[in-house]
């Protein structure tokens, strides 16, 4: 596998360029202007420096960690904690099968999510948190094998 790809950012009005080689990912660009019409194949976050993305390809998903590309399959699976405060640590671990292959903890750099008065409740920290997202593409492609996470990827 040797391809560009456009990844939406969280919490970012910015796309990232990745290069894909082999089994490693290389960040090309990270300062690309979102665009309504681009045609993003992924979703990703920058934590600590390092890329963590998920991004389908050849109907297939994929999981980048730490510039290390996996194809994402059922036997993948997470655990992780979500801060309840912009001051607590976040953290996931990811593993394969019984086999732990990366680990991260963090400090969220997106603050929580807050609706404006007259609708503010408390401040929503999942949504401003990789690990939230990336447990649930994982949890899917579990409870549902050969499901393409990102239908408008480039199967070419």
């Amino acid at each position: 596998m040797n391809k560009t790809l456009l990844l939406s950012r969280l919490q970012s009005w910015s796309n990232l360029e990745i290069q894909i080689n082999e089994n490693e990912a290389q960040i090309i660009n990270d300062v690309i202007k979102q665009d309504p019409v681009a045609n993003t194949t992924g979703y990703c976050d920058i934590i600590n420096n390092d890329l963590i993305a998920v991004f389908s390809r050849l109907n297939k998903n994929f999981l980048c960690l730490q510039e290390k590309v996996f194809e994402l399959t059922p036997d993948f699976d997470v655990q992780f904690q979500v801060a309840q405060s912009e001051t607590e640590e976040s953290w996931f671990k990811i593993y394969r099968g019984k086999e732990l292959v990366y680990e991260q903890k963090y400090i969220n750099p997106h603050p929580p999510f807050v609706l404006p008065d007259p609708f503010e409740y408390d401040p929503d920290f999942n949504t401003t948190n990789f690990a939230y997202h990336l447990a649930q593409y994982i949890q899917k492609v579990k409870d549902h094998p050969g499901i393409v996470l990102f239908e408008n990827a480039e199967n070419g």
